[in-house]
This record gives C-alpha cells, structure tokens and sequence, in this order.
C-alpha cells in the first residue's frame, strides 16, 4: 500500500532553522504530499520568508494563527487541514536524514494495523552530536510513562491521521504538551514501533538560558502540569504512583538543566537546581554519566 504524507512543521521565529527542517523533507527519498508550515505569529511573515527564498514550491503551504497560540493548537490546526493519510511532526529547529519517511512506510506496510513509528535519533547540542538509543516499549505504554520512561521526540514520529483526529492536543496544555499527549494516547491502548536506526536530528543547542529566574519559572510550569495529572494518575495507579510520576519528570528536567549550567560554569544556578531538586536522588550520578559533558 502506498501512503500519502502530510509532514506538520510548526514554526516561531525561527528562519534559517526552519529552512533547513524544510531542506530535509525534500531531500526525503520517500516524497511527502505536502509540508504544512504553522506560523505561530512570529514577528515576521512566515510566507513571506519563505517565498523570499523560493521555498513556496506547491508542496509547502503556510497556516498562518491570527495570534500566538502556542504548539499545541498550532498542531491541531495543522491536523484538521492536512490530507495525508499519514502525519510526520518535525519540529523546525529539528531536521532528517533522507531515508527517514521511507524506513517508517516500510513498516505500515509490514503491518498495516499500526498506529504509530517512531525511528531512534542524534541529539546535537552546539557542536557535539550523539546517537541515542533509548528504551522503546510496544505495550503498557501509561505504567511506562508514569515511572520513568521519556518517549520519542515528536521529530521522530510518524502517526496514522486518525490518531491525532482521535486524539488531539490539549490546547490549554502549553508546557510538557508531548508528554500530556502521550500519557492521554497510551490509554488508548495504541499499536506502535520503532524503526531501530537513528533518522532524526534533534537540536538541544539553544544555551541563552542562563539566569536563575529562568529555572524558577521553568519548573513552575512544570508542578502545574504534573498537577494536571494528580488526579488521574492516582484514581488509576494509586497515589504511591502519582509520587513516582512527579519525581521522575522533575529529576528529568533537573538534571538537563544541571549539566547546561555546569557546562557554562554557572555554579550558582546549577548549585540551586541540585540542591533542590537533585541532593537526595540515588539515580542522580547515574543520570549525570549518560549527558553530554565536556
């Protein structure tokens, strides 16, 4: 069977990134029906830009929201008004390697009950690039995600159009809003795979996060999310479980915020975050020796 793509590329104020997001998906050995460019009200026309640089081809089209509405609507826009039987989310600050759509066709094919394929991916934090081979888990999806399993990037994941019509974002969720997605989709019971290569490129490089104001902020919006789920998790799960939940996405956090001051030499935030968030952790020093350090 032969599947026809709708690739969903949001986009705030971003130029030259998303050029090279877009570069990708044409360079894709296995061609997408459309890309569906989301303005999320940047500072700047978005079609503009891109008809600037001949980017407006027939394959690219840009939704243009009235006012920032964050990722989560500008997704959803994006659903209701794409034609593919098949959705890929990029990100576009992220970017591809070229036979990325095709190794995830092949395996709808294979299985044409699935609903979703992840690949594997690279994370590229300013000059450093590392492959990453995660845990990946085809069942109990919400037990995993509750104690202490991150799923796939977005970047990564191609889903049928049903899904996200069954299952859309949460458009009030403005924080964590792929980890809210996810819990919601995993108690759906979903049919998922991955493609064991590494076929994305996700940039974790943007380092002007510097003051301790940022962090305090930060995991602000964290709690209000994580409380979000209290409820839920615990009618489902328990309250023992709930507990779980909680520390294991702040510790996430902490530590890639940790490793980001420790690197620029920070010592009074990244002494803050470990103090708070980090001292009593057991799984702490084994945390710090999987990140990216110098």
């Amino acid at each position: 069977m032969t599947y026809s793509i709708s690739v969903v590329i949001p986009n705030y104020n971003r130029q030259q990134e998303l050029l090279r997001a877009i570069d990708s998906v044409r360079a894709q050995t296995y061609s997408p029906a459309e890309i569906l460019v989301i303005d999320d009200a940047s500072d700047f026309s978005v079609e503009d830009y891109l008809d600037a640089h001949h980017y407006l081809d027939g394959s690219v089209r840009v939704i243009r929201n009235p006012e920032n509405r964050g990722l989560s609507a500008s997704r959803n826009e994006a659903f209701r008004q794409a034609s593919g039987q098949l959705i890929a989310l990029l990100d576009s600050d992220d970017w591809w390697h070229a036979d990325k759509l095709k190794e995830q066709v092949r395996l709808f094919e294979e299985d044409p009950n699935l609903d979703l394929v992840a690949t594997r991916d690279w994370i590229v934090k300013e000059d450093q690039t590392k492959e990453r081979n995660p845990p990946f888990y085809r069942d109990q999806l919400f037990d995993r995600l509750t104690t202490d399993w991150a799923p796939p990037v977005p970047s990564t994941v191609v889903a049928k159009r049903e899904v996200y019509a069954n299952t859309p974002y949460q458009e009030q969720v403005r924080y964590q809003v792929d980890t809210d997605w996810w819990l919601r989709f995993a108690l759906t019971e979903p049919n998922i795979a991955r493609v064991d290569r590494p076929l994305a490129y996700y940039y974790a490089g943007e380092n002007d996060r510097l003051s301790g104001a940022y962090y305090v902020e930060r995991f602000r919006k964290i709690e209000t999310f994580i409380a979000l789920w209290r409820d839920k998790i615990t009618t489902l799960r328990g309250e023992a479980r709930f507990r779980a939940f909680r520390k294991n996405i702040l510790s996430y956090n902490a530590i890639d915020a940790f490793v980001e001051q420790y690197n620029k030499k920070n010592v009074p935030v990244a002494f803050r975050l470990y103090t708070k968030y980090l001292w009593n952790q057991k799984s702490f020093y084994r945390l710090l020796a999987n990140k990216l350090l110098p």
